[in-house]
């Protein structure tokens, strides 16, 4: 989308997926933010993630938006410092009934702008209209109205064309801008005043009241049925301390088939997102069969407390079929353990590192790396990528098991070579 601020200036906004790329033109697009269903992750430099979340109330308005910025899972509120930068509570929203935001000193403006706030729905800010976009419509919360007719208007001819939500706020919302839809309730909503016949959101119908459930309802977990709420709460009562029952957050999608991978293997969420790190290196190998290869380049840690750009050093001996060869390689890491023991040390030291390439002069190839001790709990680091380079001789296979110290600056390498 272009869009066009009261000062004239103009943006290009890009939607991939969940991510959303911003410009001033097609040609300069940069990531901006990915959002997911509990909150966004925020791009700073393509450097460094901020990981926010959003506290919404009944009508899935974003009330809070928040960041544990030290990553000690607790929140620092306004009674706690006046410090804006100790500051994680990172923005406040309350609402008019028609959703028009009111303003006071406990509303403050996150960079970038946090866009979705009533119902949800993305806030458009362009020539200072403010219209929230809802699907079939936009909606002006200024006036509480939608600024196009109903597409469904044949079928509310009770309320105008222009109705939000048939003027029944704030018990219920208007899902798609489309018809009226109660969040609190496992039933669709009514179509008339008058009538018995239920209809839900499109897409969303059921046929009757017993085949509706929560399921349905897009901003609270699945319930239980009444039968199976009082059991519920007779476990809750014969065992509080029992989570058995506790339905958690839902995640978000992989980004790719890597993802999944990585989120099978270590339960971490983030990984679903992104990698820890990626390590971007150019090799180098000699002899016929016996070799020893040299690794440079840098390391680019995406994730934690020491997100950043790091010298890479490495040294290691394999086996394979070649007399000379210069490699270039991207792999993805990502370590086992939790966000908060994620630091820069873990991707420090031993590991193996297995090359598989082929190709005569021109040579392409897979890369494994584990390193079984990345950090005193038990966690450790994987990853894989791709190679591609250029052979001194011919080169059908080569076979590296490196267990260099990778992440190291050439000034810190010196220690550890005594000990291979």
């Amino acid at each position: 989308t272009t869009t066009t601020d009261a000062d004239g200036n103009t943006s290009v906004r890009l939607y991939f997926g969940g991510f959303e790329l911003t410009g001033s033109s097609l040609t300069d697009l940069q990531p901006e933010n990915f959002q997911h269903p509990e909150g966004r992750v925020v791009f700073e430099n393509l450097a460094k993630t901020h990981y926010q979340y959003r506290l919404t109330d009944h009508l899935g308005n974003t009330v809070v938006l928040f960041e544990d910025k030290n990553g000690d899972g607790l929140i620092t509120t306004e009674s706690d410092t006046e410090d804006p930068d100790l500051l994680e509570v990172l923005e406040r929203q309350f609402y008019y009934p028609f959703g028009l935001s009111m303003k006071g000193a406990w509303q403050s403006t996150t960079i970038p702008a946090e866009r979705y706030l009533y119902n949800g729905k993305e806030l458009e800010r362009g020539l200072g209209l403010e219209w929230s976009f809802y699907g079939a419509r936009m909606c002006d919360f200024a006036i509480g109205r939608f600024t196009g007719v109903d597409p469904k208007a044949d079928q509310f001819a009770w309320v105008s064309p222009y109705n939000y939500a048939e003027n029944m706020v704030p018990r219920v919302i208007d899902l798609w801008g489309l018809q009226q839809y109660d969040p609190n309730t496992s039933l669709p909503p009514t179509t008339g005043p008058d009538t018995g016949e239920k209809k839900g959101p499109v897409g969303m119908e059921s046929s009757s009241p017993s085949s509706s459930s929560a399921s349905s309802n897009p901003f609270l977990p699945s319930m239980d049925t009444p039968e199976e709420s009082t059991e519920s709460t007779e476990n809750t009562e014969s065992s509080a301390e029992s989570t058995e029952n506790v339905k958690l957050p839902n995640l978000p999608a992989p980004l790719s088939p890597a993802s999944a991978l990585a989120f099978s293997i270590t339960q971490q969420p983030r990984h679903l997102i992104a990698p820890d790190a990626i390590a971007f290196t150019l090799t180098q190998d000699a002899s016929s069969f016996v070799n020893v290869g040299t690794e440079e380049g840098f390391l680019w840690i995406l994730q934690g407390v020491d997100a950043g750009i790091y010298p890479l050093v490495d040294v290691g001996s394999g086996v394979g079929l070649v007399d000379a060869s210069a490699t270039g390689e991207a792999t993805l890491l990502y370590y086992s353990g939790d966000y908060s023991d994620l630091v820069k040390e873990n991707f420090f030291g031993n590991r193996f590192e297995l090359n598989l390439s082929a190709g005569e002069g021109l040579q392409a190839g897979l890369t494994g790396v584990y390193a079984p001790n990345a950090d005193a709990k038990g966690g450790f680091v994987f990853g894989w990528g791709a190679s591609i380079g250029l052979g001194g001789s011919a080169t059908f296979f080569s076979l590296n098991f490196n267990w260099g110290a990778s992440g190291r600056s050439g000034d810190e390498l010196d220690k550890y070579l005594p000990h291979r």
